[in-house]
């Protein structure tokens, strides 16, 4: 049922048709949304860079270089971060 509503919805589009549709989702159901290269504070983690962030299964995922601990993946829903 998720996959016809998500076709009814127009989330087949490709190209730059897709990705305006995908910023409009976004700000419609208020996820952040962060740039390569936004600093962001995670509350256990502390600072970071963003590296990438993307739509995976309906939340978004923030990939990002903590200071002193590497690279780690984040769905925001589970882990929030903060603008630094």
């Amino acid at each position: 049922r998720a996959a016809l509503a998500r076709r009814a919805a127009g989330g087949w589009r490709r190209g730059a048709a897709a990705e305006a549709g995908a910023e409009e989702e976004d700000a419609a159901d208020g996820a952040p949304r962060y740039a390569p290269g936004d600093r962001v504070r995670h509350a256990q983690f502390g600072l970071g860079t963003v590296v990438a962030c993307e739509t995976v299964r309906g939340d978004r995922q923030a990939t990002v270089a903590f200071e002193g601990l590497g690279v780690r993946k984040l769905l925001l829903s589970i882990a929030p971060l903060e603008p630094a």
